[in-house]
C-alpha cells in the first residue's frame, strides 16, 4: 500500500517537471527564432554643418557690397554681421577716435539693439544672402597719419527650430506674424518691432 502512495505522489512532480521542460523549450525556441530572423536596422545620422563666408567688395576707398555665402553649409541658417570700424596709423598702431562712417542698410537687413546687423530671411544651404548695404560705406581719411579700417565679421545659426536662434541671439526672434512669418525681427523689451 505504501508503494502505491509513493508512486502517486511522484506523478504530480514528474508532471510539473515535464511541463516546465516543455515551457523552457518553447520560450527558448521563440527567443532563438526572433534573434535569428529579426533584421537589423542601421541608423545613419549626418550632423549639420554651418560654414559661412563673408563676400565683400572693397576697392580701397569704399565697401560697396557685403553678402553672406552659405554655400558650404548643409542646412538653412540665419546670419548676423558685426561691422567694426577703427582708425590705424601707417605703422599699424591705433589713432584716437574719429568720425564713424554712415552705414545704410538694405530692407532685407536690420540693426539689432545689440549692434549686430541681422539678415531678415534664412539663407538656404548652398545660397547667399541679399545685399546688406543699400549704399557703399565710404572710408573717411581725415589726414595722412590715420586711415579708417572697416572690418566685417559674420556668424550664423541653424534656422530650424526657431528656439535655436532665439536662445542664442536674445535681441531677435522668429516672427509668427502673417506678413513676416519666418523672418527675424528685433525684440524690444519682450515685444517685437
Amino acid at each position: 500500500m505504501r508503494s502505491m502512495k509513493q508512486k502517486q505522489s511522484k506523478k504530480p512532480i514528474a508532471l510539473i517537471l515535464a511541463l516546465t521542460a516543455i515551457l523552457c523549450a518553447v520560450v527558448g525556441g521563440t527567443i532563438a527564432f526572433v534573434m535569428v530572423s529579426t533584421d537589423t536596422v542601421e541608423n545613419k545620422f549626418t550632423p549639420s554643418t554651418i560654414d559661412i563666408t563673408v563676400d565683400e567688395d572693397f576697392d580701397g576707398e569704399k565697401k560697396s557690397s557685403i553678402k553672406i555665402d552659405n554655400t558650404r553649409s548643409n542646412i538653412d541658417v540665419y546670419a548676423r554681421v558685426a561691422i567694426v570700424t577703427s582708425w590705424e596709423t601707417s605703422d599699424g598702431g591705433f589713432c584716437m577716435a574719429h568720425d564713424e562712417p554712415t552705414i545704410s542698410v538694405s530692407e532685407d537687413w536690420f540693426k539689432g539693439s545689440d549692434g549686430y546687423y541681422y539678415c531678415k530671411n534664412a539663407i538656404p544651404a548652398g545660397g547667399s544672402s541679399k545685399e546688406l548695404l543699400s549704399a557703399p560705406i565710404i572710408l573717411i581719411q581725415e589726414d595722412d597719419s590715420c586711415k579708417m579700417q572697416v572690418n566685417v565679421a559674420a556668424s550664423a545659426i541653424q534656422a530650424i527650430p526657431d528656439i535655436a536662434v532665439e536662445s542664442a541671439w536674445p535681441a531677435v526672434e522668429v516672427s509668427e506674424a502673417e506678413a513676416t512669418r519666418g523672418q527675424l525681427v528685433a525684440k524690444v523689451g519682450g515685444a517685437t518691432e
